[in-house]
């Protein structure tokens, strides 16, 4: 059985339209103006109901009347996790140059970068192993800026605001830092030799005295580190020496080291060729007529055994064939040359 709308009460009809109302109202449709006029008594076309005195049903605005803010259509893009303003807001981003300096008054200079979003977890946002001047884009948030120059280390925080007034800003690290670029030689004058470097704590604030800060085998080594003074290490062969030097900011230091020491290749020849398979001693020669040392001073299994030895008097001993030929020699310091041991 089919009821006419004129057959509806209030009590079956209004339920019905407050239902039907609830399940439009979240798609922003308005679904009231479209019913108002179904919410008298009686329709208006057939005659049945004054206007005027027409009754609501509860909850559904009268026809003509102001929708309320429940039932008014949703803005385009609202909802959960959306901003009213119908689209994704921009965020803005700065464009930063990291600037390191030896010293306020000097030139840039190129160094290891790194910086790090502070946030939980802290995560690495720009590294950049050698550079000058790096620049990079960062949003609104906190930052630490660390900076490696040779042994020399700063770190810096910063914030960037969302409402920062430049989109470009250079932030520049002072790092007080000088320069030590050692060579060791023969003797003065002679040409670089390849070695250990180190480099030793001798005075500087904040450090222990006798801390290694840095080693290297580079023939010509440049040390970027803190104002102070440090005690410059070098070994090559048998030779060791050392300096102290004093670092000043934003100075370059050039030490040298004299060695006192020649350079000489020991060569075996039997019929004017170098042998293989020999084995090297090499020792102190004992004054008047002492015996040789048990301890060779130092050995070697190349054919060809060279040996950066302090100025002074040396007996070579090297075993060929099963058997040992023995021959002393002299070197004055600065003396690079070969010395042949002839063999029956």
């Amino acid at each position: 059985m089919v009821l006419s709308p004129d057959a509806w009460t209030p009590a079956m009809r209004d339920p019905l339209l407050r239902r039907i109302a609830g399940l439009f109202a979240p798609l922003g449709l308005a679904v009231p103006l479209i019913l108002a006029p179904m919410s008298v008594e009686a329709t208006l076309d057939r005659g049945t109901a004054d206007p005027a005195t027409a009754r609501p049903v509860a909850g559904i605005p009268a026809a003509g009347g102001a929708v309320p803010a429940s039932f008014r259509p949703a803005p385009r893009g609202a909802g959960p996790g959306h901003a009213s303003t119908g689209g994704a807001v921009p965020v803005p981003r700065m464009a930063l140059t990291l600037d390191a300096v030896a010293t306020a008054a000097g030139p840039s200079v190129p160094a290891a970068w790194s910086v790090v979003a502070l946030g939980d977890p802290a995560r690495t946002v720009f590294s950049s192993p050698n550079q000058a001047r790096p620049t990079l884009h960062l949003g609104p948030g906190r930052y630490e800026a660390r900076v490696t120059y040779g042994a020399v280390q700063a770190v810096e925080r910063f914030e960037v605001a969302a409402d920062a007034p430049a989109p470009q800003e250079v932030r520049r690290v002072v790092l007080n830092a000088g320069t030590l670029r050692p060579v060791a030689g023969l003797v003065a004058g002679s040409p670089p030799l390849e070695g250990l470097w180190t480099v030793i704590v001798e005075s500087v604030p904040e450090r222990r005295a006798g801390a290694v800060v840095v080693s290297t085998t580079a023939r010509q080594p440049v040390f970027h580190l803190a104002p102070g003074h440090y005690r410059l290490r070098f070994e090559t062969g048998q030779v060791q020496a050392e300096t102290v030097a004093r670092v000043a900011p934003g100075a370059l230091t050039q030490p040298r080291i004299a060695l006192r020491a020649a350079d000489i290749t020991l060569v075996s020849l039997r019929g004017g060729r170098p042998l293989l398979g020999v084995h090297w001693q090499l020792f102190e020669r004992p004054r008047q007529d002492r015996p040789v040392a048990d301890a060779p001073l130092a050995e070697s299994a190349a054919p060809r055994a060279r040996f950066v030895l302090p100025g002074g008097a040396y007996v070579v001993r090297v075993l060929a064939d099963g058997r040992w030929y023995e021959q002393p020699f002299s070197v004055a310091p600065g003396t690079v040359r070969e010395i042949p041991l002839i063999l029956p």
